[in-house]
């Protein structure tokens, strides 16, 4: 069966003749057909209005065509996928619905076509760049130099948040050790020397003894 062209000139002037005929057998339109300022329209001008506001829809139709084309691929441009891929990926969904509707085996071909699906449904994390705390922009710097400088207090408070959230290994024993030494040292006296007890004579080779340091 034959379906005439839209876009040809033999159908636009069917068009125009029978807008023409149509608008001669009524008498209710060709009373319609008068402006409210009293002229009148001619039958030619009817039909060119019928001609232009169908060619108007077909370019409405086109643009809306268009456009869903566009967002369709800016949604796969966010995703992080192609459109040819995802023209691939419809391809293959389709013949899977095709073997799932005559009884065939799932193989792995399959499976990827899964994962490629769930791949383009979970979008792509976006990957901000964090600048560096310890560089501080310089704003009009000497020719030859380097538009920023670092900050040696800011750089030491982020290496000190990093020591104390991983200490060395054995660094908390050693810092237990130290305090007791100290408060052992604060209970032992002061040992007072008096003049007299420098004038005594001493012996010339005391006997030495280890002493526990701890209790």
């Amino acid at each position: 069966m034959h379906f005439p062209s839209y876009r040809t000139k033999d159908f636009s002037n069917k068009l125009r003749k029978s807008s023409a005929l149509h608008i001669s057998n009524s008498p209710h339109e060709q009373s319609l057909s008068k402006v409210s300022g009293g002229k009148l329209i001619s039958r030619d001008n009817v039909s060119d209005l019928i001609f232009r506001g169908y060619h108007c829809l077909e370019r409405m139709n086109a643009d809306k065509k268009r456009v869903s084309d566009l967002k369709r691929r800016v949604k796969l441009y966010f995703s992080g996928s192609s459109p040819e891929s995802f023209d691939t990926r419809k391809v293959r969904r389709e013949s899977k619905n095709e073997s799932e509707n005559h009884g065939d085996i799932v193989g792995v071909d399959d499976l990827d076509i899964n994962l490629e699906e769930n791949d383009i449904r979970e979008p792509l994390k976006e990957t901000t760049d964090v600048p560096d705390p310890c560089v501080r922009p310089i704003l009009l710097p000497p020719p030859g130099c380097l538009g920023f400088r670092h900050d040696p207090v800011k750089r030491y408070e982020i290496y000190r948040k990093n020591w104390e959230s991983n200490p060395i290994p054995g660094e908390e024993k050693r810092l237990r050790l130290r305090w007791k030494i100290r408060e052992y040292m604060l209970r032992r006296e002061v040992p007072s020397l008096k003049v007299s007890d420098l004038m005594k004579p001493r012996p010339p080779n005391p006997e030495w003894t280890p002493r526990r340091y701890l209790d």
